[in-house]
């Protein structure tokens, strides 16, 4: 970020050179305050300005004059940034069912009211696809880029890479492609147990991924049993449990994820007091 301009002089003496940039800032040199009165038709010099925050093309004027006449050219500097000091990445999106929309956005961050920041960036979406595309930002707002999964599956990692002349930056963005849930199906290993029995309640989708399980007892108690699977469908789950007191509860169970929700299954068990003696009297 320390580029430097170079105006040269062919021919001419006694001169002063006055470099404007379009930044605001200029430079400026003559061959009296520089001491070079002892070869009043030669002249060398070099000036130098860093550019240690602004970023982007700036435009610069060289004047060469003296009291017979002026002669002025132009032209450009293309300050160009470390990425990672400049550039701000992120991604924001709803998790959904395919195909889903996720907006990839950029942030220009220390830029100067006349900065501007070209980049070309390449973003992999697994598992097969891909995107390039390219950039160029203001350093007022955030500009976004949408990009879109397509692939049916569970999930996907977007890797982005975005690089100009001098530097890149790379980012890792983990994206939840949800499967819908289809078809609860619920199930009890006993209806009827003994108090303080353990028992076991089975249950699965046939379709849904990244799925949670909300139960209700019946007894004023609540169980979320979140999917061992990313796809749920993959293997059932079970919850193992018992009841301290006799009667007849009825167990609900509802299967939900990030957009949809299952109907609702019941199912109902009977818990009774074992018999442990009995009196047996004749009149």
């Amino acid at each position: 970020r320390y580029p430097y301009s170079h105006c040269g002089l062919a021919a001419g003496s006694a001169v002063q050179f006055s470099v404007s940039f379009s930044n605001n800032r200029s430079l400026t040199w003559d061959w009296l305050t520089a001491g070079h009165t002892a070869n009043f038709e030669s002249h060398s010099a070099t000036l130098k300005i860093v550019f240690g925050a602004d970023v982007g093309r700036f435009n610069f004027t060289c004047i060469v004059g003296n009291a017979a006449g002026n002669w002025q050219t132009a032209d450009s500097i293309d300050v160009v940034p470390q990425l990672s000091e400049f550039l701000r990445l992120s991604m924001t999106y709803i998790p959904e069912p395919v195909p889903l929309n996720a907006t990839l956005s950029f942030e220009m961050i220390r830029g100067s009211p006349i900065s501007n920041l070209p980049i070309s960036c390449y973003a992999k979406l697994q598992p097969n696809s891909h995107r390039n595309f390219s950039k160029t930002l203001q350093p007022v707002g955030i500009f976004n880029e949408i990009l879109t999964f397509s692939e049916d599956s569970p999930f996907a990692l977007a890797n982005v890479t975005c690089w100009n002349q001098l530097s890149s930056i790379t980012a890792a963005y983990y994206v939840i492609l949800q499967q819908n849930i289809t078809s609860l199906w619920f199930n009890s290993s006993q209806t009827v147990v003994p108090t303080n029995h353990t028992f076991q309640l089975e249950f699965s989708v046939t379709t849904g991924s990244h799925v949670t399980y909300q139960i209700n007892l019946g007894n004023g108690s609540t169980f979320s049993v979140t999917d061992g699977q990313i796809l749920a469908w993959k293997a059932s789950e079970s919850l193992n449990l018992s009841y301290e007191s006799p009667g007849l509860y009825v167990i609900t169970n509802v299967a939900s994820n990030f957009h949809t929700q299952s109907e609702r299954r019941s199912l109902s068990v009977l818990v009774q007091n074992p018999v442990r003696s009995a009196d047996l009297t004749g009149t």
